[in-house]
């Protein structure tokens, strides 16, 4: 029997029929392997009223880890994604379950905008269907009691799968990272290619090496953040020369209005035209002026050294400033020890220098150590700081390890 849509699956579901994409089973647990395509996704029809997502398999679970970090992070639905053994008594293999257990009608209009958005990343095939993410919502709970899996035919891990499309963007990320720096060298900065998996794993942070997806729609994926943020290394206007008025931000304009209007100005341009208009949405200057934004800070505010650095109340709340200024707040002399200014410089790259420097003098640690943990203790602002420089100190060794590998 073969089925034309969504919606006579999920009726004819209430039956009892169990499909694949093509094929009607009456076994409920058939489509572990029949309902597999080949980027991974299944279809699956059930008695409950709920349903989810699933959006591959896999025999290694690093596959699907890394999927579900990335995916994780394009819908803003880290919580509620799942790695889940399938209980497949053959292949031991696991399923990336996303656990949404809406009704049929609210799960279709789900599937049918994940969908989009994963095709836009280039995570999930252009052929797929909405329907062919459809999965029961208690299907992986405990082992099959009777039948066992039927064998599937093809791994749906192979050369298309999401974590091959990643590894290739971080090559090409990587070769952008090493002319930047080789760039940089040559105009006299004190910059080596040690510093590549430091900027690897500020991409990463910062924009999961997405940057050149075709997408300008408003979210943390693609090529325009919330606040108007650009490229693989997301930089706001100041951070590089000035480009066309029409994509500046205006005095006194708020970042969630200038990523709007950038949006909007953005959509229906290739990025090869916005290039010529703004260098953000060039791959190569991106990284270029995002390493050069990162260095002046490890190289000037936050060098080895001591520092004053004095605070004042300004827009947005406490910022700070190495200068002497009449209206200063409060103060702090902070000694920074030999490579203990990563933390601070991320922080600052994150959240501009002079609320780094506000930062600082009011916890008033003497180390970047204590100062993050202190942090970490804080609002909800200063906690996500923290753990953005603490995601990415704890992946520059995993990148230093991966060099020989991104050559």
């Amino acid at each position: 029997m073969t089925v034309n849509s969504l919606e006579s699956i999920l009726d004819a579901s209430k039956e009892g029929k169990v499909f694949s994409t093509d094929t009607v089973k009456m076994d409920r647990r058939s489509f572990l392997r029949l309902g597999v395509l080949s980027l991974g996704a299944s279809l699956v029809g059930c008695r409950e009223e709920t349903y989810n997502l699933v959006y591959g398999f896999s025999e290694n679970t690093d596959d699907l880890r890394g999927l579900q970090f990335m995916i994780g992070d394009t819908l803003n639905a880290r919580s509620s994604l799942h790695v889940l053994p399938t209980h497949d008594p053959v292949h031991h293999d696991h399923v990336l379950l996303h656990d949404v257990r809406r009704p049929k009608i609210k799960v279709l209009e789900l599937a049918v905008t994940y969908l989009s958005i994963l095709q836009q990343a280039g995570y999930l095939g252009p052929s797929l269907r909405p329907q062919d993410i459809i999965l029961e919502s208690d299907s992986f709970d405990e082992p099959p009691s009777n039948n066992p899996v039927p064998q599937r035919n093809n791994p749906t891990f192979i050369r298309e799968s999401a974590p091959a499309l990643l590894s290739e963007r971080k090559r090409h990320v990587f070769r952008l990272i090493t002319r930047a720096i080789d760039q940089h060298q040559r105009e006299g900065m004190a910059i080596t290619q040690d510093y590549a998996p430091l900027i690897m794993s500020l991409v990463q942070k910062e924009s999961n090496f997405g940057a050149e997806l075709r997408s300008v729609r408003n979210g943390t994926f693609g090529t325009i953040s919330r606040a108007g943020a650009v490229g693989y290394m997301q930089l706001m206007p100041f951070n590089v020369p000035q480009g066309q008025p029409a994509i500046q931000k205006r005095p006194g304009e708020q970042n969630s209005v200038y990523a709007r209007r950038l949006i909007d100005y953005a959509h229906g341009r290739s990025l090869e035209e916005l290039a010529h208009e703004d260098v953000r949405f060039d791959p190569y200057q991106g990284v270029y002026y995002g390493i050069r934004e990162l260095m002046g800070y490890l190289h000037g505010s936050f060098r080895p050294g001591t520092h004053t650095y004095r605070s004042y109340s300004g827009a947005g709340g406490i910022l700070g400033t190495e200068r002497p200024i009449g209206h200063a707040t409060d103060s702090f002399t902070l000694t920074i020890a030999e490579g203990d200014n990563l933390a601070y410089s991320l922080v600052a790259y994150n959240a501009g220098g002079p609320r780094a420097m506000g930062l600082i003098v009011r916890h008033k640690k003497s180390n970047s150590t204590a100062w993050l943990d202190a942090l970490s203790a804080g609002s909800s602002f200063e906690q996500d700081r923290a753990r953005y420089a603490k995601d990415i100190m704890g992946w520059i060794g995993g990148y230093r390890a991966a060099i020989p590998s991104l050559r």
